[in-house]
């Protein structure tokens, strides 16, 4: 989830500026939800335990939000919205 002042940020911004924002911050929401099920997939190789439909859940859970992530990644790029970080 997005920070108070990043949601702030994003209250606050208009055009071109907001969509990056929103775009960025629904990337770093997705991969959460992925974290979330890559962590589920590890309790239950541990535990042993595969409480019926959570398995397969989990699966399309990671397929649908790399697929999501993907396309926002793109669309930033096609806009001319990606930021350019320095090198080091």
């Amino acid at each position: 989830m997005l920070s108070r002042a990043q949601m702030e940020a994003l209250g606050a911004a208009r055009g071109a500026e907001f969509e990056r924002l929103w775009l960025e911050g629904m990337i770093v929401h997705h991969q959460g939800a992925i974290d979330m099920a890559r962590e589920q997939q590890r309790q239950q190789l541990e535990s042993g335990r595969r409480p019926y439909g959570i398995g397969p859940m989990v699966e399309d859970i990671i397929v649908e939000q790399r697929a999501e992530m993907t396309r926002m990644r793109a669309w930033l790029a096609q806009w001319g919205l990606t930021r350019v970080t320095p090198p080091g």
